[in-house]
């Protein structure tokens, strides 16, 4: 969102994109106990992996095939803008504090001094 807002007069636009889970080689660097908590998370049910195509599908989506104003400073699943979720235990939509310009901003300026570096 911050990178949105920075570069927007510039003609640049930025948005969030979720791949969801894909079946890549990452995978293999997790063992037992962490597949366990992240399927904890998930309350139990497995997760459901897209293929490499299938995850890349919304990076397209909002790239080239979405109106830019609809997803820029947006948060983007499924090759859609997600839908505003209050529910700690879905596993689609976004939290509307992840789309707070002052959240975003102070992301921004914590990410900036953790780095030493500064970004324009």
């Amino acid at each position: 969102m911050e990178l949105d807002r920075r570069l927007r007069a510039q003609g640049v636009l930025a948005a969030a994109v979720d791949p969801g889970e894909i079946t890549t080689g990452l995978g293999r660097h997790l063992d037992e106990q962490t597949t366990s908590v992240l399927a904890e998370r998930l309350g139990g049910r497995p997760m459901v992996y897209k293929s490499v195509e299938a995850g890349a599908a919304t990076w397209v989506w909002a790239g080239v095939v979405a109106d830019a104003g609809a997803v820029g400073e947006r948060y983007c699943e499924n090759c859609t803008v997600a839908e505003i979720t209050t529910d700690p235990a879905s596993t689609t939509g976004v939290f509307s504090y992840a789309l707070d310009g002052d959240h975003a901003q102070a992301l921004w300026t914590v990410s900036e001094r953790l780095v030493g570096e500064r970004f324009r």
